[in-house]
């Protein structure tokens, strides 16, 4: 059986596009063990590379304002609870509009 041009370039598409998945997915977990083991510094600079890639989501925009939050850097802090609520169908703390 012969595999055809436009196969294989769909199978080396769908391949790459989990091999990035993956990636991030690999990021997005050390950030957060950065965070959870209070290395705030290292979490932000993984976090930000996430944002810098297109990710966008909730959870990230709340460990990064709470990574600088803790780091007492609070206009940076500032940056990213508002871009958290800004962001649509979000479930907030009032702590986050008090930050």
């Amino acid at each position: 059986m012969k595999i055809q041009p436009t196969n294989t370039f769909i199978l080396t598409t769908l391949l790459i596009c989990s091999l990035c998945l993956n990636a991030q997915e690999g990021k997005t977990k050390r950030a957060n063990t950065n965070f959870d083991n209070y290395a705030f510094m290292d979490a932000i600079s993984s976090y930000e590379d996430l944002v810098d890639n297109g990710l966008s989501d909730e959870e990230i925009y709340k460990k990064l304002g709470d990574a600088n939050y803790m780091n007492a850097k609070y206009e940076e802090a500032s940056k990213w609870y508002e871009k958290l609520v800004a962001l649509e169908n979000t479930t907030l703390d009032p702590d986050y509009y008090y930050r």
